[in-house]
């Protein structure tokens, strides 16, 4: 492919390239929604692995825990809209809970996640659910992920299905590994985003938050401000 880009640019279009760029950077800008989407869970639950996994298309078992926060973007197309989904990767460990607690603020959507081998994960979504509620708007939606769905010695799904039930929230098991779900997981969520603030049934806050979601011309990805 590089050769042949290389003999194109020798026959009259040293452009071409540019140009294709240019095209693609202006198609990026014409977003018809935007969405918030953060991740919770405790350290090790495999948060990182899941963004790399939906965001890059790809893994890595030697990812390191994150520090504080970090974020990539995804664009996806939606029921026939375009839609740039800006999802957030929060730290696990307890000390940097008071820096992530400021980037519920503004979230469309919540995906909680805990480890199928580790029971003490699932044990600690109460946790999480009570910093949501405390922290997030209250028609922030959420979903519930099993993750690591392909490792051995698993919980049984009945555990995290009855927590889900409890929380009134949605589940699905997933693996950043082999990426079962993990693209199920993430639209279906900006899915929902989207098809609730379109019937105007939300909250005032989530009315609010529309006007942010149905943005034009939101630009290419990079550091932003806490919306």
């Amino acid at each position: 492919m590089r050769l042949n880009e290389k003999r194109n640019d020798s026959q009259g279009s040293p452009t071409k390239g540019a140009q294709v760029t240019k095209q693609i950077r202006s198609e990026r800008k014409q977003v018809d929604h935007y969405v918030k989407i953060l991740l919770l869970g405790d350290s090790g639950v495999g948060k990182t692995s899941l963004l790399k996994r939906f965001a890059d298309k790809n893994f890595s078992p030697s990812t390191l825990s994150t520090t504080g926060v970090d974020y990539k973007t995804h664009y996806a197309r939606i029921n026939g809209k375009r839609v740039k989904c800006q999802v957030w990767d929060t730290a696990g460990q307890e000390r940097f809970h008071v820096i992530t607690r400021a980037y519920y603020r503004g979230a469309h959507g919540i995906v909680l996640v805990y480890d199928v081998t580790d029971k003490n994960t699932l044990e600690n979504i109460g946790y999480w659910m009570d910093s949501i509620q405390k922290h997030a708007s209250s028609s922030v939606e959420k979903i519930l992920v099993a993750n690591k769905v392909d490792l051995p010695g698993r919980l049984e799904s009945k555990h995290g299905e009855e927590i889900a039930k409890a929380h009134g929230v949605k589940y699905i098991e997933t693996s950043a590994k082999t990426g079962s779900n993990v693209q199920a997981a993430f639209i279906g969520l900006a899915k929902d985003i989207i098809e609730r603030n379109a019937t105007g049934t939300g909250t005032s806050h989530e009315k609010a938050s529309a006007d942010v979601t149905n943005q034009q011309g939101s630009g290419k990805p990079g550091k932003c401000s806490i919306l």
